[in-house]
């Protein structure tokens, strides 16, 4: 009995020692289909990451787990799975992304990477020059590992119609960079406007007129797959 104590004290201490060593190391979540594993960041990967998905709060998800844009683009549309992260952060701009774009996305070497973000910058008054200098860093950093990158358009966001005309006029402008860039834009800003006052955003499809819900996220993904059909090699 007494060396069954010393085992079961032996097995908590051991696992507490390998959860704390995994957070030190900054334990990122990789999706396999339904399944999770840990991953560390620059480290050996079951298989090859497909997909590496960046950005802000509407990257992230904020429904709870499972309910990302990135996970109902794998669920929908790829029924054995595919190898993913999401690496998105509440309140990123693109500055934020462009300055972690190394650790967070180029460095785990996917084979394509997503970055869905916009919504801050806006909020923040940043200016499209201050944007596409971003971008522009961003594309470098991807064209340097070779891995190709698309570029989701901005959502409609807000009851009012405040920032209306900054959303069109950034996504024009994304679109065109994207052109001149031969990068793929994820086509998702009418998808989740309300067809009946566009360019309002449709009240079924957000929580809060600015993040998707689940019903969201999924039309959100499908948007995505219609301007970007994965294909595992």
């Amino acid at each position: 009995e007494c060396m069954n104590k010393i085992s079961v004290i032996f097995y908590l201490f051991f696992s507490m020692v390998v959860v704390c060593a995994l957070q030190w190391a900054g334990c990122a979540e990789i999706t396999v289909g339904k399944s999770t594993l840990s991953n560390l960041k620059g480290g050996t990967h079951m298989g090859t990451l497909d997909i590496v998905m960046i950005g802000d709060s509407i990257a992230m998800g904020v429904v709870g787990s499972g309910n990302a844009p990135i996970d109902f683009y794998v669920a929908n549309h790829y029924p054995e799975g595919l190898i993913y992260i999401n690496q998105g952060i509440g309140g990123n701009t693109f500055a934020d992304v462009a300055a972690r774009f190394d650790n967070d996305a180029a460095n785990l070497k996917p084979r394509v990477i997503f970055v869905h973000c916009g919504t801050n910058d806006i909020a923040h008054g940043r200016t499209w020059a201050q944007i596409e200098n971003d971008l522009n860093t961003i594309n470098q950093k991807c064209l340097n590992a070779g891995i190709p990158v698309c570029f989701s358009e901005i959502l409609p966001r807000n009851e009012t119609n405040q920032h209306d005309a900054t959303v069109a006029q950034y996504n024009m402008n994304l679109a065109s960079w994207c052109a001149a860039n031969n990068r793929t834009l994820l086509q998702c800003h009418d998808a989740m406007q309300d067809p009946q006052n566009p360019p309002r955003p449709k009240a079924d499809y957000f929580v809060d007129y600015l993040h998707p819900n689940v019903l969201g996220n999924s039309i959100l993904a499908d948007a995505y797959f219609v301007s970007f059909q994965y294909h595992k090699e």
